[in-house]
């Protein structure tokens, strides 16, 4: 009779957990070079890049087709208006910055949330286009 409730026990558990961890989708924040970052970009156009430098950098040059989030908050309020499933693609001038602003698009439940390693100059090194003037 023991074994029988432990058995009935177990039951219960896995019927109410397995469709909840199945349904479950993990965020997650990766760091990616300059040529994946770009061949990212030109394979899905759904790709959102945002560009999160300062508003006179953002004017002087940029990745083709980002937009601008000054500030974390309008990073959130961008974020909350996509698709979890929309690629987020994240760059500042050197790299250091993206890594935060990747964790917030992450943290705001976007499934593929990537940074710029070595931020726009290491896109400038590679040679890669810039899209100039003003955008805002």
């Amino acid at each position: 009779m023991n074994n029988l409730k432990w058995f009935l026990l177990c039951l219960v558990v896995l019927w109410f957990s397995v469709p909840v961890l199945a349904q479950k989708k993990f965020s997650t924040c990766r760091e990616i070079d300059a040529a994946e970052f770009n061949a990212f970009i030109q394979q899905n156009r759904l790709t959102v890049v945002i560009d999160i430098r300062d508003k006179k950098a953002f004017r002087k040059g940029r990745i083709p087709g980002a937009i601008w989030a000054p500030t974390d908050k309008v990073l959130r309020t961008i974020v909350d208006t996509l698709d979890v499933d929309r690629p987020v693609l994240v760059y500042d001038a050197y790299g250091e910055s993206s890594v935060d602003g990747c964790l917030i698009v992450s943290s705001r439940g976007i499934l593929q949330a990537c940074h710029l390693r070595g931020g726009l100059a290491n896109w400038l090194r590679q040679g890669l286009p810039l899209e100039r003037g003003k955008s805002i």
